[in-house]
């Protein structure tokens, strides 16, 4: 390769690294395609919902748990130690099952929700729980939900 070309190499790479944020790719999007406008993190979500039954949101923050089964939902920590449930709109799209600890960037509608005993089993079983785990599971669960338009996944 000649040195001209090599500099002209590092120059586009160069200038591809210095780019904004904002005009870098975000990641991979499921779902309906979405410019993350107005985010914000799973700790600020509970503030933003105060008084409110739901909310049009994006939300960061990242994933814990991944449905196994089919990638149709996941599940994000919050600051108070709870998760958060985050379910595809209509089952329409579904993500990786291997992201896992990965940094995710969600828009949908937040809300409370209270999930029953036989629904929280079935999610255990999703997720791949234990047997026991899943008899363990005796109690329904008031949590926060989030129903996802389109969800990118960090690189």
């Amino acid at each position: 390769m000649k040195s001209k070309n090599k500099i002209g190499l590092l120059t586009g790479l160069l200038s591809l690294a210095l780019l904004p944020a904002c005009q870098q790719s975000p990641g991979e999007t499921y779902g309906e395609q979405f410019t993350p406008q107005g985010v914000v993190t799973t700790a600020e979500l509970p503030d933003r919902m105060a008084g409110q039954r739901e909310l049009k949101v994006t939300v960061q923050g990242t994933v814990d748990e991944v449905c196994q089964m089919e990638g149709c939902w996941l599940t994000m920590p919050m600051r108070d130690g709870s998760t958060m449930m985050v379910r595809t709109k209509d089952h329409r799209y579904s993500v990786p099952k291997s992201i896992s600890g990965k940094e995710v960037i969600v828009t949908g509608t937040a809300f409370y929700d209270t999930a029953t005993v036989a629904e929280l089993r079935h999610l255990a079983e999703d997720a791949g729980k234990s047997q026991a785990e899943i008899d363990a599971i005796n109690q329904p669960k008031v949590q926060l939900s989030l129903l996802a338009e389109g969800i990118i996944v960090r690189p």
